[in-house]
């Protein structure tokens, strides 16, 4: 499991720091199980599965199917940006909702130079 767990937090970029951060847990407790060398309790395995949410929506999902020897199928942008939106405070989502507008006048403004 613990390599799972690595894997995990490797494929979605997400640094020991990081987690120990979120979630409590020490970078050192983490490490260590990265690496097969110690064990977790379970209360701090959802410490740290909650923490990977929230540094990066999906990453949990992601882990429970390697788990379970599946290959997960990747979200599409649109699933991907309503995960991040849930997972956002008020001033990400509203950073966010300025880039979706940025976005969005952009691509009318090339719309209109094309008609």
């Amino acid at each position: 499991m613990s390599a799972l767990f690595d894997q995990t937090l490797r494929h979605w970029g997400i640094t020991g720091k990081e987690l120990s951060n979120k979630s409590g847990v020490s970078e050192n407790h983490i490490s260590e199980f990265r690496r097969g060398k110690g064990d977790i309790t379970t209360n701090v395995l959802w410490k740290l599965l909650q923490a990977m949410e929230q540094i990066a929506p999906g990453s949990g999902n992601h882990f429970f199917y390697l788990i379970l020897g599946q290959k997960m199928e990747h979200p599409s942008v649109g699933e991907r940006l309503e995960q991040l939106i849930e997972a956002a405070d008020d001033e990400e989502t509203e950073r966010a909702m300025l880039a979706i507008a940025r976005k969005w006048k952009g691509s009318r403004s090339v719309q209109a130079l094309t008609v």
